[in-house]
């Protein structure tokens, strides 16, 4: 489905927001996720068609009893690909905002939400963080492959497997503007997105010819916009350098949790020691947030960047802090409020009538259960 009517760039109009919303089967639930993909993704990352049952982030949510709004950013998937340059950290959490209000204002597919919790992958993490610091309207942010503090060296090497769209097999034939990568055939096999020994390689496989998208150079230019440049030594670190929003997460006062891989390359350190335990984790990353956050990280064993995608799917426990009654209590008020009690729900329609694809994203709303499953007007 495409919404129209989001002004978040001068001059430039109002921009269609091309994404799905999946719902569970029954009443519409009290709470939404507005989840945001990370570079050279889609939606399709939060709606994998290989092994669903496994790997699919919205069916393991609506089989929750939460619904889920998976957009393509602006620059992928079926959203505008405007000057890439354009497209930075600032206009995504704009764009964030917006979606938020049309989400508990029902025009998003008609249905309006009490509640709506910020999930992001990597840079769609950095999206929702961002949008808080500024906004706080949402009720809470899960951040999956993000963090305060960045090991230069792996991330340069990850960095140097990007390359322009124009020359990569499977975007050649779009017409892309210049300004637009991606990253070569083959680098989704590195160890940047999923640990060795932890994956199975056909969901390697999937991820590069199916889930790989493009990506705009504008979103690269937050380091500068936020006063990284140059950047500087994490704190009680040697080897770290801070990421530039680490000067923005102490205004988020909204319940934050954060998750990342015990095999992260980028975001766990050298030797991933600040993944060695979820405790460990959340000790460095609580310097740059406020109490107002009560921030909880986690640490998922054995995976990568792609936490969605890893071999054994995992369901970490936050660990305790000095805070944890204040924030269980807040916790505890979501809770009761959204309405979040798991329910079964039965496989979605589409699955059944086309195993391993996926109506065309253009055109269709997915819902669980029989006959649910409806056409949108673009």
């Amino acid at each position: 489905m495409e919404l129209p009517g989001l002004a978040v760039l001068a001059g430039a109009g109002e921009l269609p927001i091309h994404g799905r919303l999946c719902l569970p089967d029954g009443d519409v639930p009290k709470t939404v996720m507005l989840a945001q993909h990370g570079s050279t993704y889609n939606n399709t990352y939060w709606n994998s068609a290989f092994e669903p049952d496994t790997y699919n982030f919205s069916r393991a949510m609506t089989d929750a009893g939460y619904a889920v709004f998976a957009i393509d950013r602006l620059g992928y998937g079926g959203s505008p690909r405007l000057t890439p340059q354009l497209l930075t950290l600032e206009v995504h959490a704009e764009v964030a905002h917006e979606l938020i209000g049309k989400l508990r204002a029902g025009e998003v597919g008609g249905e309006a939400f009490d509640h709506v919790i910020l999930v992001g992958h990597s840079y769609g993490t950095a999206t929702a963080w961002r949008e808080s610091a500024k906004y706080n309207d949402a009720d809470a942010i899960i951040g999956t492959g993000w963090s305060n503090s960045v090991t230069p060296v792996p991330t340069a090497r990850f960095l140097a497997t990007y390359y322009p769209a124009q020359l990569d097999p499977k975007f050649a034939a779009m017409h892309i503007p210049p300004g637009y990568l991606t990253m070569r055939p083959g680098a989704r096999g590195g160890d940047y997105f999923y640990a060795p020994g932890g994956f199975d390689p056909e969901v390697v496989d999937y991820d590069q010819n199916e889930l790989r998208d493009t990506a705009p150079d504008g979103e690269g230019t937050f380091a500068a916009r936020f006063g990284a440049i140059p950047l500087a030594p994490s704190p009680g670190s040697h080897e770290d350098i801070e990421v530039p929003l680490s000067s923005q997460t102490k205004q988020i006062t909204i319940p934050t949790f954060q998750v990342l891989g015990s095999k992260e390359l980028q975001f766990c350190g050298t030797d991933q020691n600040r993944c060695t335990s979820s405790q460990r984790l959340q000790r460095d990353e609580s310097r740059f947030f406020s109490e107002r956050a009560c921030l909880r990280s986690a640490v998922t064993p054995n995976s990568a960047t792609s936490t969605t995608s890893t071999a054994t799917p995992t369901t970490p426990t936050p660990p305790s802090g000095p805070s944890l009654r204040t924030c269980s209590a807040r916790t505890a008020a979501i809770r009761t409020a959204t309405g979040s009690t798991a329910r079964a729900s039965p496989e979605p329609t589409w699955a059944r009538r086309n195993p391993g694809s996926v109506p065309d994203r253009t055109e269709w709303a997915l819902r669980s259960g029989p006959g649910q499953v409806s056409a949108v007007s673009p």
